[in-house]
């Protein structure tokens, strides 16, 4: 098994002034957090089983992610390069929703967008990570995910694609 502390960049955010909706530019800007957590995976014959929580550490969404998964993992160039596939489900609770899908009553008043209150989701996803060991304590590593999202996202005035795709690049130190 593995377990594992975690710090990381939630590169979902929104910037009014890059919308190309006219209404869209008057609402609030929605930034992107790091998110701090803990997983824990279980290997077996048939595969890893993670789960890993996290939460916004910077307080701008005050939101909680929860993933369940399972990966494959694929050991290449003397155990030094790691591949991971993984299919899995993300549950968003409803702070996370709100701070980046919702639409408050006052951006409404102020741009015409209607109101919106997201509740929780959960998303199935796809990830592929790699990892790679320059030592035995560090590592770098990166990751592309897709992830189909839920209605309760999708329904979101401010949303326009039921996809998204992440890039996430970062390292990794081992106790």
């Amino acid at each position: 098994y593995e377990w594992r502390m975690t710090v990381g960049y939630d590169s979902r955010e929104f910037r009014p002034d890059d919308s190309t909706v006219a209404n869209l530019k008057g609402l609030d800007e929605r930034k992107w957090s790091v998110m701090v957590g803990s997983s824990y995976m279980k290997i077996t014959p048939y595969g890893g089983f993670r789960i890993h929580a996290k939460t916004d550490a910077l307080g701008r969404s005050d939101g909680t992610t929860v993933k369940l998964a399972h990966l494959s993992r694929f050991k290449l160039m003397d155990n030094q390069l790691t591949i991971y596939p993984e299919l899995g489900v993300q549950w968003n609770n409803k702070d996370y929703n709100q701070y980046y899908y919702g639409i408050s009553q006052q951006e409404s008043a102020r741009t015409g967008v209607t109101a919106y209150q997201a509740d929780s989701s959960i998303n199935p996803y796809a990830n592929v990570s790699a990892s790679y060991a320059f030592n035995p304590k560090w590592s770098g590593f990166v990751s592309q995910s897709l992830e189909y999202l839920s209605d309760e996202q999708k329904n979101s005035p401010m949303v326009d694609n039921r996809l998204d795709s992440k890039t996430i690049i970062g390292f990794n130190y081992h106790f």
